[in-house]
């Protein structure tokens, strides 16, 4: 698959979905874009799904940091009720 079919490919997947793609589609299909003009296409899409995975993994390591805090807090919580009844025992 050459470059030219690749970003055709793209823009169909985004048809409907992003405005811009049955526009920049068609004038790719009708060679109104030169070479260079795809080629740096092909570098912008690279690089946006890039930072959409870069999002996603964020957005995953903040829930996950989320996570641990919480059960930390649980955990803490848990240790002084141990705490608090070792207090209670010994007071017997």
């Amino acid at each position: 698959m050459n470059k030219k079919e690749y970003i055709l490919k793209l823009l169909t997947a985004l048809d409907g979905k992003w405005s811009m793609a049955a526009g920049l589609k068609l004038l790719i299909e009708h060679n109104v874009l030169n070479d260079q003009t795809i080629v740096g296409l092909q570098h912008i899409f690279a690089e946006s799904i890039k930072q959409v995975n870069d999002q996603k993994a964020q957005e995953y390591l903040l829930k996950s940091q989320t996570f641990l805090q919480k059960l930390q807090a649980v955990e803490l919580q848990e240790q002084s009720k141990e705490d608090d009844l070792n207090k209670l025992l010994a007071d017997i």
